[in-house]
């Protein structure tokens, strides 16, 4: 940008530009690289766009256009019970605790508190790709409620999750262990088993590849969420598609995308429903977000999805066939 501002006042070119037809025309092994990048990322992808097709990266806006929205739309409805193939995972992004949460009768301390928020994604194999897709197909969600103490006949928010988790079955759980999550994320670990449990803390930087690596899923159609309850106001469905649609982000001029990207729902977000206007919250977003997280486990090689099969295999006599 700096280059082009000198350009503009004394009119000096100092950047060129060279299209990737013009690049590939030269260098045919170019091409090829670049349709690797292409199948990698997405077409639309901020990195390849900018990068590779010189179209300008905006610094800010939302960072689910209609365009990436509908592409994140499934033609499969919301799953409710565990049954069909598989293999499952569970994504779980954790809320806060409620002090008010201890009585089941008590309004909460904190009414706009983010909510706990487990995905479960089915993991398909598609046989035109060597890569993974993922479609969610439900989801567990709860508001305030004490991880360990419970407050309910359904028992604390840990023995509910691991009831949750524990039906579908799912191969692996990837979890928010920031914060307060590190405590439930490591009882999840005691019960399922520590290789079944991989935690993910949030950070500045950890969040940003996150978002890149999830939006390259969402442009290569290697994401899908569920459909059938979009339009019902107040549905899981419903709220998911909010957070998505309400999610903005911004890129410093010059910055990484993968290191400084900041994507989120502002907390001024507002939306009408039924029960007036209500928050906007990132729960759902960034629990389904997290299948990014499995890819990369999945890449490279710290998560398999091999199946084993039982055989019998039939003894034979190893002198009947020697002559004596």
């Amino acid at each position: 940008e700096e280059l082009d501002r000198l350009e503009t006042a004394d009119s000096v070119q100092r950047v060129f530009w060279a299209a990737p037809d013009a690049v590939t025309a030269a260098n045919p092994a170019y091409g090829r690289f670049l349709e690797n990048q292409v199948a990698r990322y997405g077409r639309f992808h901020p990195i390849i766009a900018s990068e590779y097709f010189l179209e300008p990266l905006e610094g800010a806006g939302g960072l689910f256009p209609p365009r990436r929205l509908k592409l994140m739309r499934g033609t499969h409805g919301r799953q409710h019970v565990p049954g069909g193939p598989g293999p499952y995972l569970a994504l779980l992004d954790v809320g806060g605790q409620d002090e008010a949460a201890t009585s089941a009768l008590a309004q909460l301390d904190n009414p706009a508190r983010d909510y706990t928020v487990c995905t479960i994604v089915r993991v398909l194999r598609p046989r035109d790709s060597a890569e993974p897709a993922y479609q969610a197909v439900d989801v567990f969600v709860d508001q305030g409620s004490r991880f360990f103490e419970s407050a309910s006949v359904g028992g604390s928010l840990a023995a509910r999750l691991l009831t949750y988790v524990e039906a579908w079955p799912v191969l692996h759980l990837v979890g928010d262990a920031t914060g307060v999550g590190e405590g439930l994320l490591d009882w999840l670990a005691s019960r399922l088993g520590r290789g079944m449990v991989t935690q993910f803390k949030f950070t500045r930087l950890s969040k940003a590849a996150l978002g890149a690596a999830f939006i390259s899923l969402v442009e290569t159609g290697r994401f899908h969420y569920w459909i059938d309850d979009a339009n019902d106001i107040g549905s899981d469905g419903w709220w998911f598609w909010q957070q998505a649609a309400h999610c903005v982000y911004d890129l410093p001029s010059g910055a990484a995308l993968e290191r400084d990207l900041r994507w989120y729902v502002p907390s001024s977000a507002r939306i009408s429903t039924p029960l007036g206007r209500q928050p906007v919250h990132d729960d759902r977003l960034l629990s389904a977000a997290l299948v990014a997280e499995v890819d990369r486990l999945i890449k490279s090689g710290q998560l398999s999805l091999g199946s084993a099969q039982s055989a019998v295999v039939r003894g034979t006599d190893p002198l009947q066939n020697l002559d004596f």
